[in-house]
């Protein structure tokens, strides 16, 4: 029987020593304290589970419930508290609501346009939530920018703007939009917040108030279903006035 060199095959490169001294120097080269946050682990085993059990009651615990309609397994209900459902609210309150009605753009599309005609100063973050719609955060600044440059137009089409609500479904909401309406010959005296308040809600939701044009033609950003709207004058204290789009 010949050698195992006369075979074809080639002889270790590393001894047994050689390789328990290399594994030696990457235990001490490569403490626990390095990967752990400088918490080391007792190597007797009772110690070690001791630790774990110790990790998990440090866990916070969810107030988040699970049940199931009916008792169906297949029919899971998730129900998250008031105290977390504001945490979250806080978190989006802030958000815009953005759609291209009549044209399916990516999502890389539509981050691309956005940076284009928004040009923002600061940070955006964009997420698509479904159908054709987008969820972007801004800062306060550009936020305030673009609800004022209100409408936008990408690819031709006018870009609907709304804000975020935790209402919003991609199914049923798609028609919501912003739209600055001018007031040109409402009285100086009724240019008050809640006068301008009372006269929008009567056909959508405020945004804002130009408050450049108070003392002057209100202008003001309305959020209403642009497929119903359809309001082009209204009454007040017995005059009628109207509405520019």
């Amino acid at each position: 029987m010949g050698d195992v060199k006369d075979q074809g095959h080639q002889a270790p490169s590393e001894t047994l020593k050689d390789i328990t001294t290399r594994v030696e120097e990457f235990n001490i080269n490569h403490s626990p304290s390095q990967f752990d946050d400088g918490e080391s682990y007792d190597e007797d085993e009772e110690g070690s589970e001791n630790s774990l059990d110790e990790q998990e009651e440090d866990k916070p615990k969810s107030d988040i419930k699970i049940s199931y309609f009916r008792g169906d397994r297949t029919f899971p209900v998730i129900t998250i508290p008031d105290r977390k459902m504001q945490d979250l609210r806080r978190r989006w309150s802030d958000a815009l609501i953005v759609r291209l009605p009549g044209r399916f753009v990516g999502y890389r599309a539509m981050c691309e346009q956005l940076e284009r005609v928004w040009k923002p100063k600061g940070p955006m973050e964009v997420f698509s939530v479904g159908g054709d719609f987008f969820t972007v955060k801004l800062t306060s600044t550009d936020r305030s920018r673009v609800l004022t440059g209100c409408p936008w137009t990408i690819l031709g089409s006018d870009l609907r703007v709304r804000r975020w609500t935790e209402e919003f479904f991609a199914r049923t909401d798609e028609d919501i939009g912003m739209l600055w309406i001018r007031i040109p010959d409402l009285n100086v005296m009724f240019h008050d917040d809640e006068v301008l308040m009372a006269i929008v809600s009567s056909f959508g939701d405020l945004v804002m108030v130009d408050k450049k044009s108070l003392g002057r033609i209100v202008r003001v950003l309305v959020e209403v279903d642009m497929k119903k709207f359809a309001v082009s004058r209204f009454c007040l204290n017995g005059k009628w006035h109207d509405l520019e789009f």
